[in-house]
């Protein structure tokens, strides 16, 4: 397993945690390429994660529940 990205994403997700407690709508603190409907980069992150299929589904559950929730 590469940890080299596991830093990262722990401050990633902290933030996150973090903006949606302080809000009365954790909806419009999102932001992200679901958030944005940017559908290139749902694909880049998609192939980065295909050697993980049971990260890349998380990922493309979260996205299509944010996305649908921004419509």
């Amino acid at each position: 397993r590469d940890w080299s990205y596991e830093w990262c994403y722990s401050d990633i997700i902290s933030e996150t945690i973090r903006k949606a407690m302080a809000s009365e709508d954790i909806f419009k603190v999102q932001s992200g390429p679901a958030s944005r409907g940017d559908q290139k980069i749902i694909t880049q992150h998609l192939l980065f994660l295909k050697q993980q299929p049971e990260y890349q589904q998380v990922y493309r559950i979260l996205s299509e529940s944010i996305s649908e929730k921004k419509k």
